[in-house]
């Protein structure tokens, strides 16, 4: 026989205890499931909570399957990004590199140019000097034949002169 709390007897000692809903007849209540009025049939309950577990489950499958596809997106396009700015530093390496080699063309032919036009400048220069010079040995040989030919005449003179 149970106690009166309708536990065993080892819940009298832990002061735990269940209490009977009485019916209006005063005996225990008892209401068995899709017997009641408006209630559903079990078979429907039943089913009703295998699909709201089956769609719980499936909701939490579908997170985890959006939170891989969400990581596969996000590495994808974390990806693609970093190749393309990969392909845009090469691309602008490479533009740099065919400026750089334009700028070498150019920088060695305004060097070309420079060397012509300092070369042209030294013969001119060389020209002008050696006609300077010419010029220069002209008026020399010019004076020193006139201080020549004052000598003679002086000398002339002298030699006339001491004869007289």
């Amino acid at each position: 026989m149970l106690p009166e709390n309708g536990g065993s007897p080892d819940a009298a000692a832990s002061d735990k205890h269940i209490q009977w809903l009485l019916g209006a007849d005063g005996e225990v209540w008892v209401w068995i499931m899709g017997e009641g009025p408006g209630d559903k049939p079990y078979e429907e309950i039943s089913e009703e909570l295998i699909a709201e577990r089956a769609r719980l489950q499936a909701q939490k499958e579908a997170e985890e399957l959006w939170r891989q596809k969400e990581a596969e997106i996000t590495k994808k396009f974390r990806d693609a990004l970093a190749n393309e700015k990969a392909r845009i530093l090469a691309e602008k390496w490479k533009v740099e590199m065919e400026d750089r080699k334009a700028a070498k063309v150019l920088e060695e032919r305004i060097h070309e140019e420079f060397k012509r036009k300092e070369e042209e400048e030294r013969k001119r220069g060389e020209e002008q000097i050696r006609l300077q010079e010419e010029q220069r040995a002209k008026e020399l040989y010019w004076t020193l034949k006139q201080a020549q030919l004052h000598c003679q005449d002086s000398e002339k003179e002298e030699r006339e002169w001491e004869e007289q």
